[in-house]
């Protein structure tokens, strides 16, 4: 009967692992880290090692309000996935997307932030073209400030959509999508 724990249980496995196994975050931080569920309420308390501000966490998959010192932010952790954060003054922003897309086919992209320091925001579309994929923003704490992309449908009959990125970072990337009316 050893033959039932050959190649494809063990794949299957393999694949149950890597879709149920908690999301790893690891990085720096200056203060103490409160990961707050926003589904559930449940808050863990992380406190970064004293020498060299690391840190590392496993969750559970969800949607999460972070805080660190004076900033909050919001974060979407994935299962079986690994992430890593900066959370260190002049580093972390958080940031919105918004959109709004004309019947003629021209779409606007609107990015509201907040954080500090200096940080470089891509654009990448599918269906839109537009001509600054990246811009940057110098932002002090406590002052919200916006970034705004404009474009046109390559095809008015399809959908679009729109991922921003912030400073390189895939993990902090925010999405929309919109159509001209019903496709």
């Amino acid at each position: 009967y050893k033959e039932i724990w050959t190649f494809p249980v063990i794949s299957w496995i393999s694949l149950i692992r890597n879709y149920s196994g908690p999301a790893i975050i690891e990085g720096f931080a200056d203060n103490n880290i409160e990961f707050k569920d926003k589904n559930s309420g449940q808050v863990i308390l992380i406190n970064p090692e004293l020498s060299s501000r690391k840190f590392k966490v496993a969750l559970p998959q969800g949607d999460y309000l972070i805080q660190c010192g004076n900033m909050k932010f919001s974060r979407t952790f994935l299962p079986a996935s690994d992430y890593e954060l900066d959370l260190r003054p002049g580093k972390t922003v958080d940031f919105e997307v918004a959109q709004t897309t004309s019947k003629k086919g021209e779409v606007t992209i609107l990015l509201t932030a907040h954080g500090n320091g200096s940080h470089k925001f891509t654009i990448k579309t599918d269906n839109i073209v537009i001509s600054n994929p990246e811009q940057e923003l110098n932002l002090k704490q406590g002052i919200t400030s916006t970034l705004k992309w404009s474009g046109r449908l390559e095809s008015k009959e399809s959908p679009w959509i729109a991922v921003v990125i912030t400073d390189g970072d895939i993990g902090a990337r925010k999405e929309v999508i919109g159509s001209i009316g019903e496709y």
